[in-house]
């Protein structure tokens, strides 16, 4: 699973790449990122201001995620970002379950926060990344975390959904 998902990534970032430099996506400028992320269609709250790290909250239909870009220099030229999520319907879960989705999930990282709560996260390299790979790999992150609350419903952890 794990050479499955690298290779997604590595097609993703190189079938469109030689795409124009309008249709990639740029973390050098916070504010630059937040304008590309209405462009797609997304919701973002404005950037903080920061020095090594600047940060926002990304309204997804479905989910909000914690949006980190790190590796900045005085809050620009951001080196790689990072996605954060949790659920607030998944509490107090076992480490050896969560140790297993380790195992399991390839393209997100699945820990229990200080609140209990289930939460996961990803990162990655984006800067020149074409918009529609971006796009897909966001979408792989929802659809890992979709699955996932999916397997803790099953194992008998949270509320099923109606």
């Amino acid at each position: 699973m794990r050479l499955f998902a690298m290779l997604t990534m590595a097609v993703l970032f190189c079938l469109p790449g030689m795409a124009a430099a309008q249709s990639t996506v740029s973390i050098k400028d916070p504010k630059q990122f937040e304008r590309q992320l209405q462009e797609m269609g997304y919701e973002p709250e404005p950037f903080g201001a920061g020095t090594g790290t600047v940060e926002t909250m990304l309204h997804l239909p479905n989910e909000t995620l914690g949006v980190i870009l790190a590796g900045c220099t005085d809050g620009k030229d951001c080196g790689h970002i990072i996605l954060i999520g949790s659920f607030s319907d998944l509490l107090d879960l076992p480490a050896e379950w969560v140790a297993k989705q380790n195992a399991d999930y390839d393209l997100i990282k699945v820990w229990t926060r200080a609140d209990k709560r289930l939460a996961y996260s990803a990162g990655g390299v984006i800067e020149g990344m074409p918009r529609s790979s971006f796009r897909a790999w966001i979408d792989k992150i929802v659809d890992a975390t979709d699955d996932l609350a999916t397997e803790a419903i099953k194992a008998g952890y949270g509320e099923k959904k109606k």
